[in-house]
C-alpha cells in the first residue's frame, strides 16, 4: 500500500506498508510518544524502545500479518499492525498515533484498515488488549462492534475482540 490520506483539516499523510530500512524512523516516532501513550501501546511503563525490539516488530509473515504506517513529510506518526494467532483463524492487532493528531480519527480509520484488511485475507476474528483504563480506544471499540470483558488475571486489561464476516 502507498497511498494519501486526507485529515478533516487538510493535513495530507501518506500511508504506506512499512519496511526494515524503517527501525530507526519507527523507534523515534515510538519514543517521541507521551508517556502515556507508550504505556497504552506497550501495556507498561516503558521509556524507550531498542532497535532489536522495533527490528522484530518489522519482521512481518507477508501471508498473515499487515501493518501500516502514516507519514507527514516522511516522519512516522502512526502504526497499525496485526499478527496472526498460532492457528491463523484470527489475529491481534496493535497501533498508536502521535499524540498531536490525536482526535482526527486516525485511530478509527487506522482500525477500520487493520478490520478490512483481517477480513479480506480471511480471519474468523480480530482481537487485542486494552489497558482499562483506555477510556478512547474502549470507546472506539464499542463503536466498531467488538465485544469486550475485563481480563481474569489482570482487572487492568481488557480483552476487546471482533468477529468478521466470512468471505
Amino acid at each position: 500500500m502507498n497511498e494519501i490520506w486526507e485529515l478533516s483539516d487538510g493535513q495530507r499523510l501518506r500511508a504506506r506498508t512499512p519496511d526494515a530500512s524503517d527501525v530507526a524512523a519507527l523507534r523515534n516516532f515510538f519514543d517521541g510518544l507521551s508517556p502515556a501513550s507508550r504505556r497504552q501501546r506497550f501495556m507498561g511503563g516503558i521509556s524507550r524502545v531498542s532497535d532489536a525490539f522495533v527490528a522484530g516488530l518489522l519482521r512481518l509473515d507477508a501471508e498473515h500479518d499487515a501493518a501500516l504506517v502514516l507519514e507527514n513529510h516522511e516522519r512516522i506518526v502512526a502504526s497499525a499492525r496485526f499478527d496472526s494467532d498460532a492457528d491463523h483463524a484470527g489475529c491481534e492487532f496493535a497501533l498508536a498515533v502521535d499524540d498531536t493528531l490525536a482526535g482526527h480519527g486516525l485511530g478509527e480509520r487506522l482500525m477500520r484498515w487493520l478490520i478490512t484488511t483481517a477480513t479480506d485475507r480471511g480471519y474468523r476474528s480480530i482481537h487485542g488488549e486494552v489497558l482499562s483504563d483506555n477510556a478512547r480506544m474502549l470507546r472506539l471499540m464499542e463503536r466498531l462492534g467488538f465485544s469486550h470483558h475485563l481480563e481474569a488475571e489482570d482487572r487492568r486489561v481488557t480483552w476487546v475482540s471482533k468477529a468478521l464476516p466470512a468471505l
